[in-house]
């Protein structure tokens, strides 16, 4: 069974590979994961949380493993670039990693799904 469009949603370290399961059942979650991403004819959607309740999360390590490309910003952005932002206006990116891009404003720093601000277009070069 395929699909035109495929999302996986959380795609964090214990939601994915779920954290009860990263001792015993690993083997079965990366197939599952697996699975997934091998489902979609045109598009694969992979989201990210790069905070929740105050905590830094980390992306799966499936995601690694799989070597998708979350970091598409490469070759086109890089630390430092001058952005605006749709939504927030001017801003200079500080890092990119781990398909996190983070951007400083004028009155905060923002962390965003890398893959979503290109894919949705929400930012272009100063």
């Amino acid at each position: 069974m395929e699909f035109k469009n495929v999302f996986i949603v959380n795609c964090n370290e214990e939601n994915i590979p779920h954290k009860n399961s990263i001792e015993e059942n690993i083997e079965e979650e990366r197939r599952l994961f697996y699975v997934g991403i091998t489902r979609a004819i045109e598009n694969l959607w992979i989201s990210i949380v790069s905070e929740l309740k105050g905590c830094v999360r980390k992306p799966s390590r499936f995601i690694k493993e799989c070597k998708l490309n979350l970091n598409a910003f490469e070759g086109k952005y890089k630390k430092g670039d001058k952005v605006q932002h749709v939504s927030f206006g001017i801003g200079e990116i500080l890092n990119i990693d781990d398909g996190v891009t983070e951007i400083k404003f004028q009155d905060s720093v923002r962390r965003f799904d890398t893959s979503v601000l290109l894919n949705a277009k929400l930012m272009w070069k100063c």
